[in-house]
């Protein structure tokens, strides 16, 4: 089998785009020692490197590829970075495949600009479609499960409650206060249903994420059957968390890829699903509960997105409060008939990690 030169880009770390970037480097690094592959790999890794703490063999093999870099790259071998848009053209490579994300729908004249200094993949056919409305010419390359990190566990609750997630830090596009206000409404201290919140954020201080659930609540009680957890930066434990619930809700109004509702559906959740952006790349009828957008509002809520900026503006997605209740209940109905999301399971597959780093190999 031939051997390609891998010169890599990349986040290693805890970020979600790091988290993309180690499981392309464990799935090569497993071909390896396989000896189902074996490729000359260089490794330009973006910001500091973070240990990964189960597997030490893997970490040496991971300096090994950045020494290779450091001694043996050069400018001529066609790169694959994984970055945001911004600042996304400063590279070792002279020849860039980038692989980045955009949530919105007004690309800036930055980011067009990015589009035309790299060969341009996006992680949604969404966002790879508003750039090229625009006039560039990028293409979409679909994201992977993660089956080195996420699993189904067997469910340990015996108390015949059925359990809704809702995962992300807090943001104005994520409609978590449109989401926890409808669900509040509908099942607030029905013993039968309960909702888990993890939407903390882990830059603020336990006050400031005090003040953001304060403001979701809108001046109400804490219904007894409503949690909120703490922000979760363990991988075990992020999985244990999305095995915790029967359905996960994903309203957001912009991803470009969405970690807890793609993996919740993967490991066999049921799920209520915004359909629109990057949703629509995996989530069906077969395998979710769809809500239908109604219109689309402005991005900006002064925290995480800025009106007149040089990156990231436009629109976010909406949806009617009436539908998303509706939604809980054609859930609710899936989980009695199924526990297991059969159709869900599917997603392992047809997202599979070696179809993801065979994609990336194949532009190489």
């Amino acid at each position: 089998m031939k051997t390609h030169n891998i010169a890599l880009e990349i986040p290693i770390n805890d970020s979600p785009t790091g988290r993309i970037s180690k499981l392309v480097l464990r799935t090569l690094y497993e071909q390896e020692l396989s000896n189902f592959r074996h490729h000359n790999i260089f490794i330009f890794p973006i910001g500091e490197v973070e240990r990964v703490k189960e597997d030490n063999r893997f970490n040496i093999w991971i300096w090994h590829q950045i020494i290779n870099g450091r001694d043996n790259f050069d400018r001529d071998i066609a790169s694959f970075k994984i970055s945001s848009l911004e600042g996304a053209a400063n590279s070792f490579s002279r020849k860039i495949n980038l692989l980045s994300f955009y949530d919105l729908d007004s690309p800036t004249v930055m980011e067009m600009n990015t589009t035309r200094q790299t060969n341009t993949y996006f992680s949604s056919k969404y966002a790879n479609e508003v750039f090229n409305k625009n006039g560039a010419n990028t293409k979409y390359m679909p994201l992977a499960f993660d089956s080195f990190n996420f699993k189904q566990l067997e469910k340990k609750r015996n108390d015949g409650r059925i359990i809704f997630n809702i995962i992300g830090e807090f943001e104005n596009k994520k409609h978590q206060l449109k989401v926890i206000q409808s669900w509040i409404k509908k099942y607030a201290n029905d013993p039968k249903y309960a909702l888990q919140c993890c939407i903390c954020r882990p830059e603020l201080s336990q006050e400031k994420n005090q003040e953001i659930i304060a403001f979701l609540l809108q001046g109400k009680d804490l219904p007894f059957n409503v949690n909120f957890y703490p922000y979760i930066n363990n991988i075990s434990n992020y999985n244990g968390f999305l095995n915790s619930a029967d359905i996960i809700i994903g309203m957001s109004g912009a991803e470009s890829f969405y970690q807890a509702e793609f993996h919740s559906v993967a490991i066999g959740k049921h799920s209520i699903i915004l359909n629109a952006h990057c949703y629509k790349d995996w989530a069906n009828d077969e395998n979710s509960t769809l809500v239908e957008p109604s219109n689309k509002i402005q991005a900006y809520d002064g925290m995480s997105l800025f009106k007149g900026l040089h990156y990231n503006q436009g629109n976010i997605f909406d949806f009617n409060e009436e539908e998303l209740i509706e939604a809980y209940d054609k859930a609710i109905n899936k989980v009695k008939n199924n526990k297991i999301n059969t159709s869900g399971l599917k997603l392992q597959e047809e997202f599979s990690k070696e179809k993801f780093v065979n994609n990336i190999i194949s532009i190489l």
